[in-house]
Protein backbone atom coordinates (compact mmCIF):
# COMPACT_ATOMS: atom_id res chain seq x y z
CA UNK A 1 0.00 0.00 0.00
CA UNK A 2 2.86 2.10 0.70
CA UNK A 3 4.31 1.59 -2.41
CA UNK A 4 1.26 2.60 -4.28
CA UNK A 5 0.75 5.43 -2.26
CA UNK A 6 4.22 6.74 -3.46
CA UNK A 7 3.99 6.02 -7.01
CA UNK A 8 0.61 7.62 -7.04
CA UNK A 9 2.83 10.88 -5.40
CA UNK A 10 5.55 10.70 -8.23
CA UNK A 11 3.33 10.42 -11.02
CA UNK A 12 0.99 13.56 -9.74
CA UNK A 13 3.81 15.40 -9.02
CA UNK A 14 5.05 14.75 -12.68
CA UNK A 15 1.54 16.11 -13.39
CA UNK A 16 1.35 19.38 -11.65
CA UNK A 17 5.10 19.93 -13.01
CA UNK A 18 3.97 19.42 -16.42
CA UNK A 19 0.50 21.77 -16.30
CA UNK A 20 2.81 24.06 -14.76
CA UNK A 21 5.38 24.18 -18.32
CA UNK A 22 2.15 24.07 -20.23
CA UNK A 23 0.75 26.98 -18.51
CA UNK A 24 4.16 29.33 -18.29
CA UNK A 25 4.22 28.50 -22.23
CA UNK A 26 0.54 30.17 -23.00
CA UNK A 27 1.53 32.67 -20.90
CA UNK A 28 4.52 33.57 -22.74
CA UNK A 29 3.13 33.42 -26.08
CA UNK A 30 -0.08 35.63 -24.57
CA UNK A 31 2.80 38.36 -23.90
CA UNK A 32 4.27 37.83 -27.40
CA UNK A 33 0.99 38.21 -29.11
CA UNK A 34 0.07 41.45 -26.80
CA UNK A 35 3.40 43.13 -27.23
CA UNK A 36 2.93 42.79 -31.06
CA UNK A 37 -0.76 44.00 -30.97
CA UNK A 38 0.40 46.90 -29.14
CA UNK A 39 3.40 47.54 -32.16
CA UNK A 40 1.07 47.08 -34.33
CA UNK A 41 -0.98 49.54 -33.58
CA UNK A 42 1.79 51.98 -32.59
CA UNK A 43 2.74 51.66 -35.83
CA UNK A 44 -0.79 51.88 -37.74
CA UNK A 45 -0.72 55.26 -35.88
CA UNK A 46 2.53 56.82 -37.32
CA UNK A 47 1.80 55.44 -40.03
CA UNK A 48 -1.78 56.88 -40.69
CA UNK A 49 -0.60 60.35 -39.23
CA UNK A 50 2.16 60.63 -42.20
CA UNK A 51 -0.11 59.64 -44.71
CA UNK A 52 -2.89 62.22 -43.52
CA UNK A 53 -0.19 64.98 -43.31
CA UNK A 54 1.06 64.50 -47.29
CA UNK A 55 -3.01 65.08 -48.31
CA UNK A 56 -5.10 63.26 -50.92
CA UNK A 57 -3.18 61.79 -53.96
CA UNK A 58 -3.35 63.64 -57.53
CA UNK A 59 -3.96 61.50 -60.47
CA UNK A 60 -3.87 63.22 -63.64
CA UNK A 61 -6.80 63.31 -65.61
CA UNK A 62 -6.70 61.67 -69.30
CA UNK A 63 -6.58 64.67 -71.97
CA UNK A 64 -9.69 65.72 -73.52
CA UNK A 65 -9.11 64.29 -76.77
CA UNK A 66 -8.77 60.55 -75.19
CA UNK A 67 -12.71 61.36 -73.73
CA UNK A 68 -14.05 62.12 -77.59
CA UNK A 69 -15.85 59.94 -79.02
CA UNK A 70 -18.41 61.52 -81.20
CA UNK A 71 -16.21 62.82 -83.72
CA UNK A 72 -14.27 59.56 -84.65
CA UNK A 73 -15.15 56.25 -85.81
CA UNK A 74 -16.24 53.20 -84.15
CA UNK A 75 -13.73 50.86 -84.92
CA UNK A 76 -16.74 48.68 -85.73
CA UNK A 77 -17.30 50.35 -88.40
CA UNK A 78 -15.61 50.50 -92.03
CA UNK A 79 -16.23 52.99 -95.07
CA UNK A 80 -16.24 52.44 -98.54
CA UNK A 81 -16.20 55.79 -100.57
CA UNK A 82 -18.11 56.19 -103.84
CA UNK A 83 -15.51 57.12 -105.55
CA UNK A 84 -13.07 53.73 -104.95
CA UNK A 85 -16.60 51.77 -105.55
CA UNK A 86 -18.38 50.65 -109.19
CA UNK A 87 -21.97 51.10 -108.81
CA UNK A 88 -23.62 47.24 -109.42
CA UNK A 89 -27.10 47.06 -111.24
CA UNK A 90 -28.32 50.26 -110.62
CA UNK A 91 -31.42 50.17 -112.16
CA UNK A 92 -32.60 47.04 -109.96
CA UNK A 93 -31.25 48.80 -106.51
CA UNK A 94 -34.35 49.47 -103.64
CA UNK A 95 -33.91 50.92 -100.56
CA UNK A 96 -33.19 47.60 -99.36
CA UNK A 97 -30.67 46.54 -101.41
CA UNK A 98 -27.98 48.86 -102.54
CA UNK A 99 -25.52 47.13 -104.40
CA UNK A 100 -21.68 48.22 -104.93
CA UNK A 101 -18.40 46.10 -106.40
CA UNK A 102 -14.93 46.97 -104.00
CA UNK A 103 -11.96 45.17 -105.25
CA UNK A 104 -13.79 42.42 -107.01
CA UNK A 105 -16.48 41.97 -104.78
CA UNK A 106 -20.28 42.68 -104.95
CA UNK A 107 -21.91 44.09 -101.59
CA UNK A 108 -25.20 44.75 -100.62
CA UNK A 109 -26.59 47.58 -97.98
CA UNK A 110 -29.47 48.81 -96.78
CA UNK A 111 -30.11 51.46 -93.94
CA UNK A 112 -31.02 51.51 -90.96
CA UNK A 113 -34.20 51.92 -89.03
CA UNK A 114 -35.84 52.71 -92.19
CA UNK A 115 -37.90 50.54 -94.61
CA UNK A 116 -40.03 51.64 -97.60
CA UNK A 117 -43.17 50.72 -99.03
CA UNK A 118 -43.15 47.35 -101.99
CA UNK A 119 -44.22 48.20 -104.96
CA UNK A 120 -45.88 45.15 -105.60
CA UNK A 121 -48.63 43.30 -103.40
CA UNK A 122 -47.28 39.47 -103.50
CA UNK A 123 -47.65 36.47 -100.82
CA UNK A 124 -43.91 37.63 -99.55
CA UNK A 125 -44.81 41.71 -99.47
CA UNK A 126 -48.42 41.08 -98.02
CA UNK A 127 -47.15 41.93 -94.38
CA UNK A 128 -44.96 44.69 -94.77
CA UNK A 129 -47.06 46.45 -97.00
CA UNK A 130 -49.69 46.17 -94.27
CA UNK A 131 -47.37 46.92 -91.49
CA UNK A 132 -46.63 50.42 -93.81
CA UNK A 133 -49.96 51.02 -94.67
CA UNK A 134 -50.72 51.23 -90.65
CA UNK A 135 -47.63 53.16 -90.07
CA UNK A 136 -48.67 56.05 -92.87
CA UNK A 137 -52.52 56.15 -91.94
CA UNK A 138 -54.18 54.13 -94.15
CA UNK A 139 -53.56 55.34 -97.57
CA UNK A 140 -54.81 53.80 -100.21
CA UNK A 141 -53.33 50.21 -101.13
CA UNK A 142 -52.17 51.64 -104.84
CA UNK A 143 -50.80 54.93 -103.83
CA UNK A 144 -48.49 52.85 -101.11
CA UNK A 145 -47.08 50.41 -104.05
CA UNK A 146 -46.98 53.58 -106.46
CA UNK A 147 -45.01 56.12 -103.14
CA UNK A 148 -42.89 52.63 -102.90
CA UNK A 149 -41.21 52.56 -106.42
CA UNK A 150 -40.70 56.32 -106.00
CA UNK A 151 -38.93 55.60 -103.07
CA UNK A 152 -36.22 53.54 -105.24
CA UNK A 153 -36.58 55.55 -107.93
CA UNK A 154 -35.34 58.77 -105.73
CA UNK A 155 -32.45 56.83 -104.35
CA UNK A 156 -31.18 55.96 -107.11
CA UNK A 157 -31.34 59.39 -108.76
CA UNK A 158 -29.96 60.93 -105.72
CA UNK A 159 -26.96 57.86 -105.06
CA UNK A 160 -25.83 58.34 -108.56
CA UNK A 161 -25.88 61.88 -109.01
CA UNK A 162 -24.07 63.00 -105.64
CA UNK A 163 -21.27 61.86 -103.40
CA UNK A 164 -21.83 59.41 -100.99
CA UNK A 165 -20.43 56.77 -98.44
CA UNK A 166 -21.26 53.93 -96.69
CA UNK A 167 -20.30 53.08 -93.37
CA UNK A 168 -21.38 49.23 -92.05
CA UNK A 169 -20.27 46.92 -89.32
CA UNK A 170 -21.15 44.07 -91.86
CA UNK A 171 -24.65 43.18 -89.81
CA UNK A 172 -26.66 40.94 -92.04
CA UNK A 173 -30.25 41.56 -92.29
CA UNK A 174 -32.15 38.03 -91.82
CA UNK A 175 -33.55 36.44 -94.32
CA UNK A 176 -31.49 38.40 -97.22
CA UNK A 177 -28.41 39.50 -98.68
CA UNK A 178 -28.24 42.65 -97.24
CA UNK A 179 -25.75 44.46 -94.44
CA UNK A 180 -27.55 47.11 -92.81
CA UNK A 181 -25.42 49.94 -92.86
CA UNK A 182 -25.79 54.27 -92.20
CA UNK A 183 -25.30 55.75 -95.72
CA UNK A 184 -23.90 59.55 -95.61
CA UNK A 185 -25.29 61.99 -98.73
CA UNK A 186 -23.14 65.11 -99.63
CA UNK A 187 -26.41 67.21 -101.32
CA UNK A 188 -26.70 71.00 -101.67
CA UNK A 189 -28.96 73.14 -99.60
CA UNK A 190 -29.95 76.49 -99.71
CA UNK A 191 -29.46 78.64 -96.56
CA UNK A 192 -29.35 82.72 -95.56
CA UNK A 193 -25.57 82.43 -96.26
CA UNK A 194 -26.23 81.00 -99.78
CA UNK A 195 -25.84 77.43 -101.49
CA UNK A 196 -23.87 75.22 -99.20
CA UNK A 197 -22.90 71.56 -99.38
CA UNK A 198 -23.76 69.62 -96.06
CA UNK A 199 -23.78 65.45 -95.26
CA UNK A 200 -26.88 63.73 -94.25
CA UNK A 201 -27.95 60.44 -93.31
CA UNK A 202 -29.65 58.53 -96.34
CA UNK A 203 -32.29 57.31 -93.62
CA UNK A 204 -32.99 61.31 -92.56
CA UNK A 205 -33.95 61.86 -96.15
CA UNK A 206 -36.00 59.41 -97.04
CA UNK A 207 -38.17 59.98 -94.13
CA UNK A 208 -37.97 63.88 -94.92
CA UNK A 209 -39.69 63.13 -98.05
CA UNK A 210 -42.23 60.96 -96.94
CA UNK A 211 -40.86 57.60 -98.71
CA UNK A 212 -40.12 55.86 -95.61
CA UNK A 213 -41.37 54.82 -92.35
CA UNK A 214 -39.07 53.93 -89.32
CA UNK A 215 -39.35 51.04 -88.43
CA UNK A 216 -36.65 48.81 -89.36
CA UNK A 217 -33.85 47.50 -87.13
CA UNK A 218 -32.00 50.15 -85.26
CA UNK A 219 -28.16 51.04 -83.97
CA UNK A 220 -26.21 53.20 -83.03
CA UNK A 221 -24.23 55.46 -85.07
CA UNK A 222 -20.78 55.10 -86.23
CA UNK A 223 -19.77 58.46 -84.51
CA UNK A 224 -21.50 57.29 -81.01
CA UNK A 225 -24.27 58.51 -81.11
CA UNK A 226 -26.80 56.54 -79.46
CA UNK A 227 -29.75 54.55 -81.09
CA UNK A 228 -32.55 56.64 -79.23
CA UNK A 229 -31.03 60.33 -80.18
CA UNK A 230 -30.93 59.09 -83.91
CA UNK A 231 -34.13 57.66 -83.77
CA UNK A 232 -35.68 61.25 -82.33
CA UNK A 233 -34.03 62.89 -84.94
CA UNK A 234 -35.55 60.95 -87.58
CA UNK A 235 -39.08 61.56 -85.69
CA UNK A 236 -38.89 65.28 -86.13
CA UNK A 237 -38.47 64.95 -89.75
CA UNK A 238 -41.06 63.03 -89.77
CA UNK A 239 -43.29 65.41 -88.59
CA UNK A 240 -41.93 67.95 -91.16
CA UNK A 241 -43.32 65.79 -93.63
CA UNK A 242 -46.37 65.16 -92.20
CA UNK A 243 -47.11 68.81 -92.08
CA UNK A 244 -45.75 69.02 -95.48
CA UNK A 245 -47.57 66.33 -96.67
CA UNK A 246 -44.39 65.42 -98.51
CA UNK A 247 -44.34 61.63 -100.56
CA UNK A 248 -46.92 58.99 -98.68
CA UNK A 249 -48.36 61.34 -96.48
CA UNK A 250 -50.30 63.08 -99.07
CA UNK A 251 -52.56 59.95 -99.44
CA UNK A 252 -52.83 59.28 -95.36
CA UNK A 253 -56.55 59.27 -94.60
CA UNK A 254 -55.13 60.10 -91.16
CA UNK A 255 -53.76 63.08 -92.01
CA UNK A 256 -56.68 64.27 -93.63
CA UNK A 257 -58.72 63.51 -90.95
CA UNK A 258 -56.34 65.58 -88.44
CA UNK A 259 -56.22 68.19 -91.12
CA UNK A 260 -60.41 68.37 -90.48
CA UNK A 261 -59.53 68.59 -87.04
CA UNK A 262 -57.55 70.98 -87.02
CA UNK A 263 -60.22 73.35 -88.69
CA UNK A 264 -62.40 73.03 -85.67
CA UNK A 265 -61.84 75.36 -82.73
CA UNK A 266 -60.72 73.31 -80.12
CA UNK A 267 -58.13 71.38 -82.00
CA UNK A 268 -55.13 72.94 -80.56
CA UNK A 269 -53.88 70.19 -78.98
CA UNK A 270 -54.37 68.03 -81.96
CA UNK A 271 -51.92 69.90 -84.16
CA UNK A 272 -48.41 68.78 -84.95
CA UNK A 273 -46.17 71.49 -84.26
CA UNK A 274 -42.98 71.92 -86.47
CA UNK A 275 -39.79 72.00 -84.55
CA UNK A 276 -37.13 74.41 -85.37
CA UNK A 277 -35.31 72.57 -87.89
CA UNK A 278 -31.49 71.54 -86.39
CA UNK A 279 -29.31 70.48 -88.66
CA UNK A 280 -28.24 66.64 -87.74
CA UNK A 281 -24.17 67.44 -87.65
CA UNK A 282 -22.01 64.53 -88.91
CA UNK A 283 -18.08 64.50 -89.40
CA UNK A 284 -16.73 65.60 -92.66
Amino acid sequence: MIVNSVAILQVFSCYLNAETHVMAHKTSINIILTVGTIAALIYGAIVGREYLSQGPATVDAPPLAELKFVSELDPQYEIFNKEDCQLDGVDEWTANAIKIRYQGRVYQFRPYFVETPKPELLDSTQDILRIQAEYFGDPPLSKLMEQGEAANQFLREILTERPFRIITRFEPERGTKSLYAFIQVDIEENTKEGVRNIRKYLSAILVREGLASITAKSSHTPFGQNALDFRGHLVSEREKAINDRSGIWAYSRLAQKLDELRQEPDSKSLEIVEDNEEELTTPE
